[in-house]
């Protein structure tokens, strides 16, 4: 948000013209979304390439802008004010746009938020984009592994959210403060941060961000209304916004947790002897299975570290010839390489083979059998759970239509006589 404004204010502030007209601002706008991209993107490219998280890193590029602005825009550091007026005061000046023109890019502003929420919303949940995307935040090994250019998406998405952000903060610099507020020049913009929580409230739906972002809007821009009050200062309102978001969270985990239900379902299923009947069966099965598990698995383990000591011959000769390849490859041509690479490929594959026929994966085999056969017992479970829940209020639900059949007869029986 703040970088395309330091150079639109720097070319402002060198031109010494702060009255600015609608083609100035179109080129403005430009700029803000082109330069939010690269920004966007220079964290994707520390993302894909170096592990770096985005949090971390568009942390420190906000704070390394914010620190550039306040070099800028201080009075004291004359690179656009040759004298020193003081050495505290940080900021640009402010520039003047007429009210139509200000209301014209208002209007435009409204109109692309509601048309980029709609334009996501289709990408995300209708195109094949939206899954790639959808893919890549979820499990990015896993998108590699199906075949997309995950680093080239991340760079992209992060790009394309910079932009977001830059059209956001064309509209709230440019067009709204109209100018470097000297805080920017210490703090990066805090209303930045705040989009997490119009985001969080939202669960990350484009059009329910609208909405909550609408709503938050509200609160924000209503502030000094409300601190005329007594005893009702700005400080009070965030209080609120982190009651809204404490709230949304813990919706979300009670959308997935339900205590109310749980206590509910399992009051029910505790008074009938199916149920107690069946979760003592499964029990049984579980602890017996468990101790045959141990023993096999003990076995095991003293029969693998037999094998491990007969195959350490093997491993060491592979080994060897490895390293003597990958020393040959510093000298090689290029169709050399590409050979040795092969050869080693090949070896690798029998090396595998003899691994596993020597019987050094059954340890692993056991312990994955157990675990698959663990969960399809606990699924048979819960089924069986479950239709015992279901087929007691089956048949409460019955009883109730037969009574109220019954009392509808008796009504209607009296009221023939």
């Amino acid at each position: 948000m703040l970088l395309p404004a330091i150079l639109v204010f720097s070319f402002i502030a060198k031109a010494r013209n702060f009255n600015v007209d609608a083609g100035f601002l179109w080129l403005a706008i430009i700029l803000f979304i082109i330069v939010g991209f690269a920004t966007g993107a220079i964290a994707g490219l520390l993302k894909a390439y170096c592990k770096i998280h985005e949090v971390i890193s568009t942390i420190f590029i906000n704070w390394i802008v914010a620190f550039i602005s306040g070099w800028l825009f201080s009075l004291n550091g004359k690179m656009f004010n040759p004298e020193s007026y003081s050495p505290t005061t940080i900021g640009s000046a402010r520039i003047a746009i007429e009210n139509a023109v200000k209301y014209q890019f208002v209007y435009f502003g409204i109109g692309m938020f509601v048309l980029t929420a709609i334009v996501l919303f289709v990408i995300y949940n209708f195109t094949t984009l939206g899954y790639k995307i959808n893919m890549v935040g979820k499990n990015p090994s896993n998108a590699k592994y199906i075949g997309l250019n995950e680093k080239m998406l991340t760079i992209i998405v992060m790009g394309f959210s910079g932009a977001l952000a830059g059209f956001a903060g064309f509209y709230y610099i440019i067009i709204k403060e109209g100018w470097i507020v000297d805080s920017f020049g210490s703090n990066p913009i805090a209303i930045g941060f705040e989009s997490i929580a119009v985001s969080l409230i939202a669960l990350n739906h484009p059009i329910g961000i609208t909405l909550s972002g609408f709503f938050y809007s509200m609160i924000y821009t209503t502030r000094d209304l409300f601190a005329i009050k007594d005893k009702l200062t700005k400080d009070f309102f965030p209080i609120i916004t982190g009651i809204i978001v404490f709230m949304a969270a813990l919706a979300i985990m009670l959308y997935k947790f339900k205590p109310l239900g749980f206590m509910w379902k399992y009051g029910t299923l505790w008074i009938k002897k199916e149920y107690w009947k069946e979760y003592g069966s499964y029990m049984k099965t579980k602890n017996a299975k468990y101790r045959e598990y141990v023993k096999a698995l003990n076995e095991e383990k003293r029969r693998n570290r037999k094998l491990k000591k007969e195959f350490a011959s093997i491993k060491e000769e592979y080994q060897k010839w490895v390293d003597c390849k990958i020393t040959s490859l510093k000298s090689a041509s290029d169709d050399t390489i590409m050979s040795i690479y092969d050869e080693m490929s090949k070896k690798k594959f029998e090396y595998l083979k003899k691994y596993s026929d020597f019987g050094l994966n059954n340890l692993k085999t056991l312990k994955n059998q157990y675990k698959a056969e663990k969960h399809e017992r606990k699924i048979q479970y819960i089924t069986k759970r479950d239709l015992i829940y279901t087929s007691h209020w089956d048949k409460v639900k019955e009883n109730w239509a037969k009574k109220r059949d019954m009392k509808k007869s008796n009504q209607a029986s009296k009221g023939g006589e």
